[in-house]
């Protein structure tokens, strides 16, 4: 009898624990920290900068651009690109499937490589709903990114992942149709130069409207839950 009234104690302790655990969790998530994915209707109104006073760039990173078009776009305006296999891209190819966009370059370093990884990671954790999304890797430096430069630098990747080149007045105009802008910055003395651009994911949707960006380094497991609650 007594070894039974010791199981029950214990049995009830162990109940008493766990609820306790429950508890905790739900009150650290409902106050911890959120996914800091910002929708296009919670920005404050973009104000073109002055011209004394330039954006700043962000300082997390080397050479990262903050993304602030001087308009709130709805939609991207027209641009024509030329993917890896030859064919041509431009704004249609943003209908009937949520995409994601990213401007960088191959000779970027670790940052353009960590993003595409978090994003390509995101669509193999979405499975089979990430076929509904296209992930298009814009480069802002044509000279250096070629067909064959850029298909060698996303072949690891996810099949949705698309990168787009094209001569250097068409970059400029797919940065101006999205918003965003680069800086190249001067050559060193063996001719190696670094192009400053926005580190943000642009998310738009199965019509090619903003919904929102995807902030710096954000990792995959995150963007992969805000595209779920997308849907």
């Amino acid at each position: 009898m007594r070894r039974l009234s010791l199981l029950t104690a214990f049995f009830a302790l162990f109940l008493f624990v766990a609820q306790l655990g429950l508890w905790v969790g739900e009150v650290a998530q409902r106050n911890g920290p959120k996914i800091a994915f910002q929708p296009v209707e919670a920005r404050a109104p973009v104000r073109a900068a002055p011209a004394e006073h330039p954006p700043r760039p962000v300082r997390t990173f080397a050479n990262v651009l903050p993304y602030a078009p001087a308009v709130a776009l709805a939609e991207p305006g027209a641009f024509e690109l030329i993917d890896t296999e030859g064919r041509i891209a431009d704004k249609r190819d943003l209908a009937g499937r949520y995409s994601l966009v990213f401007f960088g370059y191959t000779h970027c370093g670790i940052f353009c490589a960590a993003t595409l990884d978090a994003l390509s990671f995101a669509l193999v954790q979405l499975g089979a709903a990430g076929d509904e999304v296209s992930v298009l890797f814009i480069t802002v430096d044509p000279a250096r990114d070629t067909q064959n430069a850029l298909a060698d630098y996303v072949s690891p990747l996810h099949e949705n992942v698309r990168a787009l080149t094209g001569t250097d007045e068409q970059i400029g105009a797919a940065l101006a149709a999205f918003g965003a802008r680069r800086v190249v910055n001067a050559a060193d003395a063996n001719g190696h130069y670094t192009v400053a651009h926005p580190g943000v994911v642009l998310l738009l949707n199965r019509q090619g409207r903003f919904v929102g960006t995807f902030p710096e380094a954000m990792p995959g497991w995150e963007i992969a839950q805000v595209l779920r609650g997308a849907w």
